[in-house]
C-alpha cells in the first residue's frame, strides 16, 4: 500500500496546536475514498508501550497461574534464607529436617550444629539404631521433640558414610519417602519445615535433584518450607 509521510518542524509550537490547524484544512477534512490518515510517531510509541505493558502483564499472570496450579498459591514453593537452620524464626510449630545415614554414625556435618543446641536428636538416633540391631531402614523418619513446638526429623536418606565405586551414599528415593512422612506430621501439626540443603553435604547429593523432591512432597502439599544456607 502506497504511503505518504509528512515531516513537520514544530519550531517550539505545541503539537496539538499544529494538529488543529492541519485538521482545519479542507483537503484533510475531505480525503478521497480509500485514503486514510496515519498515526503520529508519538501515538505509535504510546501504542507500542501499551502493547508491551499488556504483554508483560499477560506473562506475569501466566506465571502466577502456573504457581496456583502447581503449588495452590501465589508464593514461591521454597523460601531460601542465609541463617541458622537450628534456630528458625518462623512463628508457630516447626520441624527441623535433616538427613542421617543408616549406619548409626553421627559426628560430622549438620548434626554437629544440632547436637550443640540439643542432645536429644543424637541420643534418640543412636538408641533407635541399637534397638533395630543396626538395621535402620532407608526412607524411615524419627521425630524427636527438642522444645515446645519444635521437632527434629532424623531422616534416613543416606546409605553408608562414604561413596562406593564412585556412587555417593545419598539415596534420592529414600529422601522422597522421608519427606512424605515429614509432610504428614507437618500437616497434622500445622508446622513449617526447616532444613539445610539436605543430602548435599556428606551424602554427596545434588540439590538440583533434591529440590524437586522437597517441592513434590512438601510444598505441593501446602507445607511451608524454608531452606537455609550458612550466613
Amino acid at each position: 500500500t502506497p504511503r505518504v509521510v509528512v515531516h513537520i518542524e514544530l519550531n517550539g509550537r505545541e503539537i496539538n496546536e499544529i494538529e488543529d490547524q492541519v485538521n482545519a484544512l479542507h483537503s484533510v477534512g475531505e480525503l478521497p475514498a480509500g485514503v486514510q490518515r496515519g498515526k503520529r510517531d508519538n501515538e505509535l510509541q504510546l501504542e507500542l508501550f501499551a502493547n508491551f505493558g499488556m504483554a508483560m502483564l499477560t506473562g506475569t499472570l501466566c506465571v502466577y497461574m502456573v504457581l496456583v496450579l502447581l503449588f495452590r498459591g501465589f508464593m514461591q514453593p521454597i523460601t531460601y534464607l542465609r541463617d541458622d537452620a537450628t534456630a528458625p524464626r518462623e512463628p508457630g510449630p516447626k520441624i527441623i529436617a535433616h538427613v542421617c545415614n543408616d549406619k548409626g554414625a553421627w559426628g560430622r556435618g549438620f548434626v554437629m550444629a544440632l547436637s550443640a543446641r540439643w542432645p536429644e536428636p543424637e541420643a534418640d538416633y543412636r538408641k533407635w539404631h541399637r534397638e533395630l540391631d543396626g538395621k535402620l531402614v532407608l526412607g524411615s523418619v524419627q521425630f524427636v521433640q527438642v522444645a515446645p513446638g519444635i521437632l527434629v526429623a532424623n531422616m534416613i536418606g543416606q546409605s553408608g558414610i562414604a561413596a562406593v565405586n564412585g556412587v555417593a551414599p545419598v539415596r534420592y528415593s529414600a529422601i522422597g519417602g522421608c519427606l512424605s512422612g515429614v509432610a504428614a506430621i507437618a500437616l497434622e501439626h500445622a508446622a513449617s519445615v526447616h532444613m539445610p540443603r539436605i543430602g548435599c553435604g556428606l551424602a554427596g547429593g545434588i540439590w538440583d535433584q533434591i529440590e524437586p523432591l522437597v517441592i513434590q512432597h512438601l510444598a505441593v502439599e501446602d507445607v511451608r518450607v524454608f531452606v537455609y544456607d550458612l550466613a
